[in-house]
């Protein structure tokens, strides 16, 4: 079970690896050209700015998800590093518990959200806005599916052995 739980979360890192530096590269394709057209040949594309606003939407609710596998999300830990190992994991795992409940809470709220937004177009690309919005239940599902993976490493792992660290 452990072993298949992290080939799941490896998978799912690759993934959102390659999507969010996929996107981070079209960013910064787009806004380097943006400045080159506008300034070296005075004709500026009219759509740069909000393409490089949309998809930095998207970097942001996949990247979240990437920082969970990473725990690289901002946490203050003054008194969780100086409890034992097993009030850690108990902490670790009642703080993984209540984001996925607020997570999985929220989802179909956003996700009704975001297909509301179909009528909605872009006002340069012309694009429904539920292609942006749909950014938001993808990164809540993404983050609840990385957050309710740790609780059972944390679960499965050794009672000595420390809470996830990378």
């Amino acid at each position: 079970m452990e072993n298949i739980v992290k080939i799941m979360i490896s998978k799912l890192e690759y993934v959102e690896r390659v999507v969010t530096s996929v996107i981070f590269c079209s960013m910064m394709i787009v806004v380097t050209a943006q400045i080159v057209m506008r300034y070296a040949l005075n004709s500026p594309l009219f759509w740069s700015e909000e393409f490089a606003r949309y998809v930095y939407v998207w970097l942001v609710f996949i990247g979240s998800a990437y920082c969970v596998t990473q725990d690289k999300h901002v946490a203050v830990t003054l008194v969780t590093d100086r409890l034992p190992v097993f009030w850690q994991k108990v902490l670790k795992v009642s703080c993984n518990l209540l984001v996925a409940a607020a997570l999985i809470y929220m989802l179909p709220h956003a996700a009704r959200y975001a297909f509301k937004q179909g009528n909605l177009l872009s006002g340069c690309m012309q694009i429904p806005m539920s292609y942006v919005f749909a950014a938001i239940p993808a990164g809540y599902a993404l983050v609840a599916v990385h957050m309710l993976l740790q609780i059972i490493l944390i679960i499965k792992a050794e009672p000595e052995q420390e809470v996830l660290k990378p």
